[in-house]
Parts: structure tokens; C-alpha cells; sequence
């Protein structure tokens, strides 16, 4: 076999050569279904994921779970848990949340033991009320009398709160407190019955005269009195210039009085040369 060298930065670039004959079809290729739904009618070939892991339909099927091996072969398993990466940097604070809703009230605890009986106490006071003269009283009796408290020192019974023997005081009565305001006056109580009659008193001083009332009313007509006693008759007057007259033949002059029906008239006759002039009547 001889070895022959070709200096290649001589000559030029040769033509480019013919395409070569189409290769053979490769095999059919997997068709990616997304996500195992238990609904959909797989065929051959088809891929999908599930829990992680991804698998190849091996024969047409619908609803036949991937752990199915006569109807799914296994491409890629789940893979174990990473590393847990790096911590990041801090974030930033967030906004304080609402108020988050009042939790249930606990179930009742269990009652505690009963503790341990406590030192006894030294014997108190013991209270007995307003002081009463026929009461046994012991010592550390407490009683008030007059607004004042004491404490009975010894056995006593009938020995009163001012025997400094049996008593001590305790506390003192206080001090008058300042005077309240007036209250607000009270509603007006009811009329009481009318006494007696008191005593006629002594007689006033007679008052100023009061302004004279206004004049009344004008009254009825009173009946007609009594006809007063016949006047004296006048003295005649001188003749008039008419013909005298005479009633019965006695003359008749000015001014003659009759009575009628026991009414006092007077009567006037005017006569002049032509007769009676006229007759005036008047009546009281």
C-alpha cells in the first residue's frame, strides 16, 4: 500500500460531490400525553406522566392504571430528594396580618389536688353588734356603742364600754361632717282640713273710701205715690185780653188745678180775643 501525501495549500477547492441516496425510515417515535388521565383511550406509544414518573403505553387501553404492566411500561422513575440547597438571603419584612379568628375555649382541666392544711390563724376579732348590757361577753368580743367601737379585754357582763377594765376602744366615732347643701323644695302637699274658727279679732281701721263704680243701670219705673195734699190756691192773675171763661158759671183762670181720678194735673188755658188759644197739661 503506498501513502500519498497531498500538500493541501496547493491547488484549489474541488466541486462539491452528488447527495447521497435517502436513508431508511427510522423507528415511530413516543407522542407525549401530558398527565395519566384515567378517561382517555391510549394507544400504542403514547407517553404520560404520573406521580413523578413517566411511562409508555404497550397495548390500546382506557382506564388501566400505569401499575398495569400488560398496558404500560415504565420510562423514568421518580428520582430521590436533592440536596437541600443553600439557604436564600433574608426577605424583606411582610405586612402584619389580620387579626386571625378566636380560637375554641379549652376543654376544662383536671381539678388539682387539695393542698395542705394552712398554719392556723390567731384567733380575730369576733363581732356582736350593737352593745348590750345583759350579753356575756369574752374576750375579742367587738361591740359599738354611741357611735364608737370597743374590744372586750376580759370576760364581762354588764360592765359597760366606758369600764376601761373589760374595754378597750378601737375606733372612735367621727367628726360631724360639713352641712349638706339645701335641697331642692319639695312638691306642695296636699290642703289640709279647715281648722276652727279662731277668735274674732280686734276691729281694723277703717280703709280708704274705694273709686266710685260706674253709674247702674237705670231701674224699672216704681209705682206712682200717693197724691200729695192740695196746695194752697194762688192768688188770681190780672185778666188776660181774652174772653173770660166759666165752667158751671165760675170763671176759669191761668194755673187752675184739677184732680182727676186722684192724679195731681195742671192745666193751662191760653184765651185770647179770638177764643181759646190753647190748652198746655202738665203732670208731675
Amino acid at each position: 500500500m503506498a501513502l500519498v501525501i497531498f500538500d493541501v495549500n496547493d491547488g484549489s477547492t474541488g466541486a462539491t460531490g452528488a447527495t447521497g441516496a435517502t436513508g431508511p425510515q427510522g423507528p415511530e417515535g413516543l407522542v407525549w400525553r401530558s398527565t395519566y388521565n384515567a378517561a382517555t383511550a391510549y394507544v400504542i406509544d403514547d407517553a404520560v406522566a404520573y406521580l413523578g414518573e413517566s411511562f409508555v403505553c404497550v397495548q390500546a387501553g382506557t382506564g388501566q392504571a400505569t401499575s398495569n404492566a400488560a398496558y404500560w411500561a415504565k420510562l423514568a422513575a421518580k428520582g430521590t430528594t436533592g440536596d437541600t440547597g443553600a439557604a436564600g438571603p433574608q426577605g424583606a419584612t411582610g405586612n402584619t396580618g389580620s387579626q386571625g379568628a378566636t380560637g375554641n375555649t379549652g376543654s376544662q382541666g383536671g381539678t388539682g389536688n387539695t393542698g395542705s392544711q394552712g398554719i392556723q390563724g390567731e384567733k380575730g376579732m369576733d363581732w356582736k353588734g350593737a352593745y348590750n348590757n345583759a350579753t356575756a361577753y369574752s374576750g375579742d368580743d367587738v361591740t359599738s356603742e354611741g357611735g364608737k367601737t370597743f374590744i372586750c379585754i376580759q370576760p364581762s357582763t354588764g360592765n359597760n364600754t366606758g369600764n376601761a377594765s373589760y374595754w378597750s376602744l378601737v375606733a372612735d366615732d367621727g367628726d360631724d361632717g360639713a352641712t349638706g347643701a339645701t335641697g331642692a323644695a319639695g312638691a306642695t302637699g296636699a290642703t289640709g282640713a279647715a281648722g276652727d274658727d279662731g277668735d274674732d279679732g280686734a276691729t281694723g281701721a277703717t280703709g280708704a273710701a274705694g273709686a266710685t263704680g260706674a253709674q247702674g243701670a237705670t231701674g224699672s219705673q216704681g209705682a206712682t205715690g200717693a197724691a200729695g195734699a192740695t196746695g194752697a190756691q194762688g192768688a188770681t192773675g190780672a185778666a188776660g185780653p181774652g174772653t173770660a171763661m166759666t165752667v158751671d158759671g165760675a170763671p176759669i183762670g191761668v194755673a187752675q188745678y184739677m184732680t182727676v181720678d186722684s192724679i195731681q194735673k195742671t192745666v193751662t188755658f191760653s184765651i185770647d180775643a179770638a177764643g181759646l188759644n190753647g190748652i198746655q197739661m202738665q203732670f208731675p
